[in-house]
């Protein structure tokens, strides 16, 4: 929920640390991401009921609230923006391996000038990395590792090939005595010619069971993480997978919201919102009372909505 918001505010503060800003403001910034994580209500719910409920989150001023509302009405922030013109976006991608922080990005870009994944790459092969305080050879080699391995996970993979491993991964799930239904979202069921990440949803009488279960797959070759409801991982052949687990009343709900796209789940978050309901991957909720979630069907019969395949969801306008 809000991850739009979370990853920007995140990344501020990540580049603002890169850039030696004052503590302070690194923190708000990441005090901010943090209240926003969990935060149990979506901000666009919020913005679109326009009853001043997010000026009264705690801990958000005035100059955060106007960069929330600029992020849910634009989909971007000018100041964040501002900073990956100063440093580079390809900061972003450094930040995202393992075992690199603010700081070692900070002293890459000062010592060798380095602001992309391929520079990175190069001076880590060159054995440049290696001489850099702090670093040595062992950090030298994880960190080529790293670099190389998310080089591949950026790269989409036709869709055949994600099939593949999805099916593969759906039929090891369903040989867990817990779970009882287990099936596959995202852009993969919405058909897309390439795909990102494998998404997976199960559910079943025992989720903690399940989600033990997942990350025994014989094909993982890296837990990325591992949560109660939540685990990603990514698989021998460079592909992730994310696996959510709910309750079975939840189970349409979940598929329905994890299949999307964004704008089609826009727009049912706004049809929702005329009928004072609210949608989320739990269910269709009226106060607190679930009025949908079972099933898909179920969803869009609540909605008042014929029924779209995952194919046509993608092209809905």
């Amino acid at each position: 929920m809000n991850p739009k918001v979370i990853q920007i505010f995140t990344e501020i503060s990540e580049m603002l640390e890169v850039l030696g800003e004052n503590v302070f403001r690194v923190r708000a910034y990441q005090r901010a991401a943090e209240m926003v994580r969990s935060l149990g209500e979506d901000l666009e719910d919020m913005h679109l009921r326009n009853d001043q409920s997010i000026e009264k989150l705690p801990g958000i001023g005035l100059d955060l609230h106007a960069k929330i509302v600029e992020i849910l009405e634009t989909g971007s922030c000018e100041m964040h923006t501002r900073l990956l013109k100063k440093l580079g976006s390809g900061i972003l991608n450094i930040l995202r391996i393992r075992g690199i922080g603010p700081k070692k990005v900070k002293l890459f870009m000062e010592q060798l000038d380095i602001r992309s994944l391929d520079q990175l790459l190069a001076a880590a092969e060159s054995g440049a990395l290696a001489g850099l305080p702090g670093m040595g050879e062992k950090s030298q080699a994880g960190i080529l590792e790293a670099v190389k391995q998310m080089t591949h996970l950026q790269e989409r993979v036709p869709y055949a090939k994600a099939r593949r491993r999805a099916e593969d991964c759906v039929k090891f799930l369903e040989e867990c005595k817990a779970v009882k239904k287990v099936t596959f979202a995202g852009s993969l069921r919405r058909k897309r010619a390439t795909i990102g990440d494998i998404d997976i949803v199960a559910t079943g009488k025992n989720l903690e069971e399940i989600m033990a279960y997942f990350l025994t797959y014989p094909k993982i070759k890296q837990v990325l993480g591992a949560g109660e409801t939540k685990s990603s991982v990514v698989t021998e052949d460079n592909m992730q997978i994310d696996l959510r687990v709910v309750e079975a009343e939840s189970f349409g709900a979940a598929l329905f919201y994890f299949t999307g796209p964004k704008h089609f789940n826009i727009h049912v978050r706004t049809l929702a919102l005329k009928r004072g309901w609210k949608i989320n991957e739990y269910g269709l909720f009226e106060g607190t009372k679930k009025i949908a979630g079972r099933t898909e069907e179920e969803m869009f019969e609540a909605l008042c909505l014929p029924y779209l395949t995952p194919e046509k969801r993608e092209s809905f306008k």
